[in-house]
């Protein structure tokens, strides 16, 4: 932690012009902090000669991602003096650390900018502070998903399927299951993950890796309530290749 008598200089690199002037309002109200300036990254050369009057970078995640797509090297040179502090949301994490070569620190957008100033403190010393409730949403997934290790084959494939948002006849009609022995495993599913409605469940799946739903392979045999089995069709071998949403990995 820096010391409480030196300001930190934060240049703010944001294009929003909302999101600018909300920044700004929270920099200029934070004590120990210093806003050396505000601009628009994506103007060429717009970061040059930044690096004498500012220690820090304050950056948007879609500006870090607009910069390194344009450039063939380090997206920053001109900020190689500043410490990089990445502001993002929920969405951009995966794209920022799996795109971004360079160490950068963490910032995760707040309603309350109360604690702005110390939130970037404490993520140029390497830490992240999020809120409660993404916390609690994201401690909650991760041990979800590790109770879909334990489902049988049946209830990932159910899974599946509600994350594709099928209804009740629809998942039916693709498994070859009885709509009672559906809505059963639906049920099943839902009561498991400890989520109180299908809607839960299907944003939950939607975000489930497709390896982790199709753990029972290919030619896994699924039995139906009138003890008949059916081989897997290549239909529903292909409806497991979905395209997940992005999500944290742990």
């Amino acid at each position: 932690m820096r010391s409480t008598s030196t300001k930190r200089r934060i240049l703010l690199a944001v294009r929003d012009p909302f999101l600018a002037g909300a920044l700004r309002e929270a920099l200029l109200r934070a004590h120990g902090i210093e806003l050396a300036g505000i601009v628009d990254p994506t103007i060429d050369r717009a970061l040059d000669g930044w690096s004498a009057h500012a220690d820090v970078l304050l950056i948007g995640a879609d500006e870090l991602l607009w910069l390194q797509r344009s450039c063939s090297r380090d997206p920053l040179p001109a900020a190689s003096a500043m410490r990089v502090v990445v502001l993002l949301d929920e969405a951009r994490i995966l794209d920022v650390v799996k795109r971004i070569d360079r160490r950068v620190a963490l910032v995760f957008e707040c309603e309350d900018a109360r604690f702005l100033a110390e939130r970037i403190d404490l993520a140029v010393a390497g830490y992240v502070v999020l809120s409660a409730e993404l916390l609690a949403r994201w401690a909650g997934n991760h041990l979800r998903r590790r109770l879909v290790d334990g489902f049988s084959p049946n209830e990932r494939r159910i899974l599946d399927c509600v994350g594709r948002a099928l209804s009740n006849k629809g998942i039916a009609a693709e498994t070859g299951f009885a709509q009672n022995q559906v809505k059963a495993l639906v049920q099943s599913v839902t009561r498991k993950l400890r989520m109180k409605n299908r809607t839960t469940v299907a944003i939950f799946a939607a975000t489930m890796p497709p390896a982790a739903l199709a753990r029972q392979g290919a030619n896994t045999t699924i039995a139906s309530t009138d003890n008949r089995s059916a081989e897997t069709s290549p239909s529903a071998s292909a409806s497991l290749a979905r395209v997940s949403t992005t999500a944290p990995h742990h």
